[in-house]
Parts: structure tokens; C-alpha cells; sequence
């Protein structure tokens, strides 16, 4: 769970990572963006992002005005390092992953 300040309300959101290997070259990633327990809706514009190896992003998604989650699907291959950056107001986290 995230949690941070925005426009003086607290905030919090949920990130869920589920990794499946589909078979021995290939892993599926399902990435779960949710709120928190305080409110029923996503921030307005909360911004996830996908970035490869490089740094360079290859997925996105932005909520919006009545947004209760975000789900990405995405593949990779062993060992592959991928991160995630998600953005909002003052919120600015990225994480690194290797499969």
C-alpha cells in the first residue's frame, strides 16, 4: 500500500503484482492499481507507467474522473528488469523488478 498527502487529504492506493509463468520463456504480469480504504475512486489523473530495461515507458494508464482500479497485463522473459513508476500530485514512486 501507498499512502501520501495530496491537497491536504490523505491518500492511498493499493498495488497488487501477480506473476504467473506461462512457460518456460515467458512470465505474465498483471499489475493491480486499487484504492485505499478511504475512498471508493482512484485519484483523477493518477498516472501508472511501465518502463523497460532502458528506462523507456511501454505501458500506460491514467485514471480518471470515476476510476476504481487500473489493471495492466504485460509478458517478459527471465530475468528481464522492467519498473513501474506511478504519479500523483506530490506522489512520485518508482520500483525496479527483475523476473
Amino acid at each position: 500500500m501507498l499512502t501520501w498527502q495530496q491537497a491536504g487529504e490523505e491518500i492511498s492506493i493499493f498495488v497488487v503484482i501477480v506473476v504467473t509463468p506461462a512457460d518456460a520463456e515467458t512470465i505474465e504480469v498483471h499489475l493491480q492499481i486499487y484504492p485505499g480504504d478511504r475512498r471508493p475512486l482512484l485519484p483523477v489523473g493518477l498516472e501508472v507507467n511501465v518502463l523497460n530495461e532502458e528506462g523507456i515507458t511501454c505501458m500506460q494508464a491514467q485514471a480518471g474522473v470515476a476510476s476504481d482500479g487500473i489493471q495492466l497485463k504485460f509478458e517478459c522473459s527471465p530475468q528481464e528488469h522492467f519498473s513501474i513508476s506511478i504519479i500523483s500530485g506530490e506522489l512520485n514512486f518508482t520500483e525496479q523488478f527483475i523476473i
